[in-house]
């Protein structure tokens, strides 16, 4: 006997089930109501998946982003500060330094881009060493390494307000529950 409870309805009958799946994806025969459905089911679609990159839902997911061995790297890179996150101001400040007329600022920008740049490239390989070391511990079956370790760096370029799915860990590991715009909180039920 199973240890399962009873679902509590009996199973329908599979030309009941058949008739349930064809109405649910039928289409109006007339091209312009059939195009207006398609459209409503695909912003509908859009519209979950959007609610999902803020409250980080798996099955919900864009698949670039769904499974546990993504999920774990969003943690790692998520529970550290990376210099990818202020590069983008920084090179603002040194785009709009650049035309300055004093040598001396010139010459101070073009430093701080330098060190700016090395910082970046250093991060970079320190959080590819960490991703493939993690992979290497935790999910040694996996066989796309190459592709976990571009999707941990590349998020780690990403400054932390603009990272999609939202960062679910604060600086030092420690869980936070994001902030979800109003439109998606009816999607998603909060």
């Amino acid at each position: 006997m199973s240890s399962q409870e009873p679902k509590g309805r009996p199973t329908p009958k599979r030309a009941e089930a058949r008739a349930s799946r064809r109405m649910r994806t039928r289409v109006p025969s007339d091209p312009k109501q059939a195009r207006k459905v398609a459209r409503t089911r695909m912003s509908e679609a859009r519209m979950r998946e959007r609610a999902a990159l803020y409250t980080g839902e798996d099955r919900l997911l864009p698949a670039r982003d769904q499974g546990p061995i993504r999920m774990r790297i969003r943690q790692l890179v998520d529970s550290r500060l990376s210099s990818g996150e202020v590069f983008l101001p920084i090179a603002i400040l040194v785009m709009f330094a650049a035309f300055s007329q004093n040598r001396t600022v010139i010459l101070f920008v073009n430093t701080v881009w330098t060190v700016m740049l090395v910082l970046v490239i250093a991060d970079g390989a320190w959080t590819a060493f960490s991703i493939a070391r993690m992979l290497r511990r935790e999910f040694p079956e996996t066989t796309r390494r190459a592709s976990h370790i571009g999707y941990g760096v590349l998020r780690s370029l990403t400054m932390r307000v603009m990272r999609l799915p939202k960062p679910r860990y604060g600086l030092g590991g420690k869980p936070k529950q994001p902030k979800v715009p109003k439109a998606y909180r009816e999607v998603i039920g909060r």
